[in-house]
């Protein structure tokens, strides 16, 4: 159960993991509805887009940071056993 998330090494490096996924999903998002489009709206206009340009950067730079502590977090989960429930344990 839930227990075993905050009980355990392997639970509390689960959530780590997902902490540190869930943002670059939210980085996509923004990247896609934000960024994208102006950089779309500077290319049809011919103007420079560089302040889209330069958030796009950095924007990719977090998520290339957060998407690497995912994989770390994923090669340390792996060099751990899961949490076995215990007979008759909730």
């Amino acid at each position: 159960g839930m227990r075993a998330l905050t009980d355990s090494t392997y639970g509390l490096g689960f959530l780590a993991k997902m902490g540190a996924f869930l943002p670059v999903l939210v980085l996509g998002g923004v990247n896609n509805r934000w960024t994208k489009p102006r950089l779309l709206r500077a290319a049809r206009e011919e103007t420079s887009g560089s302040r889209a340009l330069v958030i796009l950067r950095r924007l990719v730079a977090l998520e290339v940071t957060l998407v690497a502590l995912v994989l770390a977090f994923t090669v340390f989960l792996l060099q751990l056993s899961p949490p076995t429930s215990q007979p008759g344990a909730l």
